[in-house]
């Protein structure tokens, strides 16, 4: 961008306009290109997924895993028994959102917005254990 700015000094006319609304346009119009090139391509760095789990017979991987679902398990416990069975649902039995409202006899809206607040206790559970 300040190297477009060095480069089209010379030729610049000056018409009243901040140079920061110029330098804005710069590089607004440097990511637009950026992106039109990379979808013609069909390529895009944000693409790229190299992360190759490993197996289940790598000893690292399951204590680790061991150690990841004992961890999970203790925040849960420190759940309410309404937020327990609305995660146990959404992700120990794999339930979708209307297979949880069906399953707890209430509205889709009502257990997507359940399965949210449970995230974010969950969340501030983990949070705060990791800081202690």
């Amino acid at each position: 961008c300040f190297i477009k700015l060095l480069e089209a000094a010379p030729n610049l006319e000056w018409k009243g306009v901040p140079i920061g609304a110029w330098l804005y346009r710069v590089v607004t119009n440097a990511l637009t290109d950026h992106w039109r090139r990379s979808s013609t391509r069909g390529e895009s760095a944000l693409d790229t997924d190299e992360w190759d789990p490993p197996g289940d017979d790598d000893p690292a991987w399951n204590v680790e895993q061991t150690i990841e679902r004992a961890r999970l398990q203790q925040a849960m416990d420190k759940l309410s028994t309404r937020d327990q069975e609305v995660l146990s649902l959404k992700f120990y039995a794999g339930y979708e959102t209307e297979e949880i409202a069906r399953e707890l006899a209430i509205s889709n809206n009502h257990a997507a917005v359940l399965v949210y607040r449970a995230l974010g206790r969950m969340r501030k559970v983990l949070i705060s254990e990791a800081t202690v």
